[in-house]
C-alpha cells in the first residue's frame, strides 16, 4: 500500500488555516505524537533549508495526530511554485521520520 504523500496549498499574502496531518505507522496505525516536538523544513533535499519551523507544531494521539498552526504571512518568503518538505517528530527516547510533504505555493489573483 502506497501512502499520498500529504499536500499543503498556501496563497501568498493570506492567512493559512491550522493544517491537520494523520502520520501512519507501517502497519497502517495511527502513531501517538502526543508530546512530541517538530521540525518542518521546506527546500530542496540536500541542500539548507528555505524555511524552518519549529513552532506552533503539536502532536495527538488521534488523527489528525500532527496540527501545524501558521502564523500569517509565514510562508510568503516562498516563491510561488511546488516545494518539498520533511517534517520529523522527537521524543525523549527517538526521532520519526521525517515525513514527507508537498508544500504549494501560490501566487494570490489581484
Amino acid at each position: 500500500m502506497t501512502t499520498p504523500t500529504p499536500r499543503i496549498e498556501y496563497t501568498i499574502g493570506h492567512e493559512d488555516p491550522p493544517q491537520g496531518l494523520t502520520w501512519l505507522d507501517d502497519a497502517g496505525d495511527v502513531i501517538d505524537l502526543t508530546g512530541h516536538t517538530f521540525t518542518l523544513r521546506i527546500g530542496t533535499p540536500g541542500r539548507p533549508a528555505d524555511h524552518t519551523k519549529t513552532s506552533g507544531i503539536t502532536g495527538a494521539a488521534a488523527a489528525p495526530n500532527v496540527v501545524i498552526e501558521w502564523s500569517t504571512d509565514e510562508l510568503d518568503g516562498l516563491d510561488a511554485g511546488t516545494h518539498r518538505g520533511q517534517l520529523t517528530a522527537t521524543s525523549d527516547d527517538r526521532d520519526r521520520g521525517p515525513m514527507p510533504l508537498t508544500i504549494e505555493v501560490r501566487p494570490a489573483i489581484t
